[in-house]
């Protein structure tokens, strides 16, 4: 098999710190920030992009599961819709989804947290400042 594991998500956000303080609000942890510039980013993206600044967000275990990348220039585009084909939406496991939906509040939400129909998650899906959809998921224990 050729695949040997999955690395993480990359998130072009147009506010950097704005989803930094989202993202690490839900726990995420910074594990790497960097900023990239010609020639690397020019050979590794066509050319096309003058800076790329990314932040890598672990787990307390320390595995990467997101990236956040401010790319210059940026084009914003628009958030996709959950029907759209593509890429449309991710999900964080949480300790609590009512927690969580308390926590940051019901305008960030698409609906009120609903248990699945065998009964053992609770899920919620959701929007960061970008747009992004998440699914936000607990197991009931």
């Amino acid at each position: 098999m050729l695949t040997k594991s999955f690395r993480h998500v990359g998130i072009v956000v147009s506010d950097l710190e704005k989803a930094l303080d989202f993202y690490t609000g839900l726990g995420l942890r910074v594990g790497s920030r960097q900023v990239e510039k010609k020639p690397y980013i020019d050979d590794l993206l066509s050319g096309v992009f003058a800076r790329v600044e990314t932040v890598k967000l672990t787990l307390q275990n320390g595995t990467t599961v997101l990236e956040l990348l401010r790319i210059l220039p940026h084009n914003k585009s628009g958030a996709k819709a959950l029907n759209d084909t593509g890429i449309t939406h991710f999900a964080i496991e949480v300790q609590n989804v009512d927690e969580v939906y308390v926590a940051l509040g019901p305008k960030c939400f698409l609906s009120q947290p609903q248990s699945s129909p065998d009964g053992k998650y609770r899920v919620v899906f959701g929007r960061d400042p970008e747009g992004n959809h998440i699914e936000f998921v607990s197991v009931v224990a």
